[in-house]
């Protein structure tokens, strides 16, 4: 007797299709990029396993060893195996790369968002840390750090990521920046709508029946009176009386 399946929600299936509608959607140099991607991160986690002898052991007879009987690529000049070096080479790479960018975009990405949404000062205050990182030259502050730190791999990554993360706090910035402007966000701001969001509609989310009170609060949001203030280059309408209006000016 069969078993029957899970049975899946509409939107679980709306998820699924999507996913699966993207991906058809792909043309054969995303497809084949993901693949090498894919495969370039299975080789780097299982290095180990796949490694017949140790990266560091002279196991070959004789340097210089041709492949074939000795080895898939052979041996180099101090009798390592090359193929279990190449692969520990690719789990270093690609490890090495994959901290440096996580650090960048973590680090990078924090600052340009904060400096993007609070503007003013703060802005101003991060973006000149910013700029003066970016003033230095980066080789020269790289060699500095693993000078001070001593030189390993762990802190090479640390100089690099130090080196890095301004260029992505600048794009993160300019990025919020530019949706701050946009014609969904004036609605927003018209409606009332804060950062965290409307006073009194922290319920409006969930999903139940409507309370007594619903139909007053709606009433009394419709019935408040509206006042504008000049925001520069153009005039913003505000609900008085809403607390968050004076963070978006």
């Amino acid at each position: 007797m069969a078993v029957p399946g899970p049975v899946l929600s509409p939107l679980e299936l709306t998820r699924r299709r999507r996913a699966w509608a993207g991906w058809v959607r792909l043309g054969r140099l995303e497809r084949g990029g993901l693949a090498v991607l894919a495969l370039t991160t299975a080789v780097a986690v299982l290095a180990p396993l796949l490694a017949p002898y140790s990266p560091t052991t002279a196991v070959h007879a004789e340097p210089f060893a041709p492949p074939g009987t000795h080895g898939l690529l052979g041996s180099d000049e101090l009798s390592r195996d090359l193929f279990s070096r190449v692969l520990y080479g690719v789990r270093a790479s690609w490890l090495s790369a994959l901290a440096v960018i996580a650090s960048g975009v973590l680090i990078g990405g924090l600052i340009g968002t904060v400096a993007g949404i609070a503007g003013g000062w703060i802005d101003t205050a991060l973006m000149r840390f910013t700029d003066l990182f970016l003033a230095l030259p980066a080789a020269v502050l790289a060699i500095a750090v693993i000078a001070a730190l001593g030189p390993s791999l762990p802190h090479t990554l640390v100089a690099i990521g130090i080196v890095w993360w301004p260029w992505y706090a600048r794009i993160v910035r300019a990025e919020v920046r530019a949706q701050a402007v946009r014609s969904h966000v004036d609605a927003a701001r018209l409606a009332g709508v804060g950062r965290v969001g409307a006073p009194g509609a922290a319920g409006a989310g969930r999903a139940g029946p409507a309370g007594p009170d619903d139909g007053r609060r709606a009433v009394g949001a419709a019935a408040r009176p509206l006042r504008s203030y000049d925001g520069g280059a153009r005039r913003v309408v505000r609900p008085a009386g809403n607390p968050w209006a004076s963070w978006f000016r």
